[in-house]
């Protein structure tokens, strides 16, 4: 690869700076399989993916009042009910980060008129949109199931269930995957999202309004699969959806240790394409390449791993970018703490290094 071809690559993409984000595995199924139970994870799970299900005739009303139950309303800055959905039975909630603005505390109502006002912000990401809540002294609630995000299909029916209309009772809007791994930009006088970009996100014409945004978008085995959000909409035919994969890291770390951590890795880059690998004549078709001589934070993890300009990353812990997501997303489904091979490209040469996450030290 040569250094034009990376210049020239650099120009016609955008750099993306990664710090992290999100955390791995902790998946649930929503009434419709044996409950087990691991360490560190207070809900039930499945290893079912539940993308492979189709929504039967009566299925989508029973699904929907199973659902929910774990569909909440939360109170943003602005004074405009949003919508979240528990997802431990000790009180976690997952919402949209632009639902709550600068708030420091917030209420949350369940669909029976239970008002929760014991309400912590365990933690806000700008780099995905999701803030993290916790009802406090409860041990008892309704957790969703979390689904796979990275085996969606084209054409995937879905469910987008929230609140409606800011009237304290839950909505159901049926629709299909219309695309996949959209990256959407924020508006450019927006100044309240640190890499301006949302990635891999779900892509429906399921209607997603201001009041169901931070609630489940919804497969046809009960299990979430994206978090709906309106922050970056630039299309009002088309709903978008954060992948659920893309917090499974900071989710999981949470229900480990109690704490708000984004993974960091400590590169730029610049997603490589099918289109721009036969352009370029690259080896691959897919990628992350660390382009210039700052793609790279000094004493950052990727740092000390050994990486360096003009690498290309193509695999995250055995995963292909492209296929199961992007860096951003694929660095997202593991926690701080961890250690991740990272597979890239020097010189025409395949290399594998050993990369432990860190923490994100940075202003939320």
């Amino acid at each position: 690869m040569s250094k034009k071809s990376q210049s020239d690559i650099i120009a016609a993409s955008n750099r993306r700076l990664i710090i992290g984000t999100l955390i791995g595995a902790a998946f649930v199924f929503s009434g419709l399989s044996l409950a087990i139970t691991i360490a560190g994870y207070p809900g039930p799970l499945s290893p079912y993916d539940g993308n492979n299900a189709e929504f039967k005739h009566n299925s989508i009303p029973n699904i929907t009042a199973d659902v929910s139950p774990s569909v909440v309303t939360v109170l943003g800055t602005s004074g405009t009910p949003g919508t979240g959905f528990i997802v431990s039975k000790d009180g976690y909630v997952i919402t949209n980060k632009h639902i709550l603005g600068d708030l420091d505390n917030t209420t949350i109502t369940l669909p029976d008129g239970t008002i929760y006002r014991d309400v912590e912000i365990v933690g806000k990401d700008p780099l995905s949109d999701v803030a993290f809540l916790k009802i406090k002294h409860v041990n008892d609630l309704p957790a969703l199931a979390l689904g796979d995000s990275s085996t969606i299909r084209i054409g995937q029916e879905i469910l987008a269930i929230g609140n409606a209309a800011g009237k304290y009772q839950n909505s159901a809007t049926l629709g299909i995957v219309s695309s996949n791994n959209r990256v959407v930009n924020a508006p450019e006088n927006d100044q309240s999202y640190f890499n301006k970009q949302l990635n891999d996100m779900i892509q429906t014409d399921a209607t997603i309004d201001s009041s169901n945004s931070g609630g489940p978008l919804i497969n046809a085995a009960g299990q979430v699969i994206g978090i709906n959000t309106v922050a970056f909409a630039d299309d009002s035919n088309s709903g978008l959806a954060i992948p659920i994969n893309a917090i499974k890291g900071m989710l999981n770390h949470l229900f480990k240790t109690g704490k708000f951590e984004r993974p960091f890795i400590g590169v730029r880059y610049t997603t490589i394409t099918p289109d721009l690998a036969k352009i370029y004549n690259l080896s691959v078709s897919s990628g992350a390449l660390l382009p210039g001589d700052d793609s790279v934070m000094v004493g950052g993890s990727a740092d000390k791993a050994g990486l360096r300009p003009g690498d290309l990353i193509t695999k995250i812990a055995g995963k292909q970018i492209g296929p199961s997501g992007s860096l951003f997303t694929l660095i997202a489904e593991h926690q701080v703490g961890e250690t991740i091979d990272i597979t890239y490209l020097r010189d025409g040469r395949e290399y594998t290094t050993a990369l432990k996450i860190a923490p994100y030290s940075g202003e939320n």
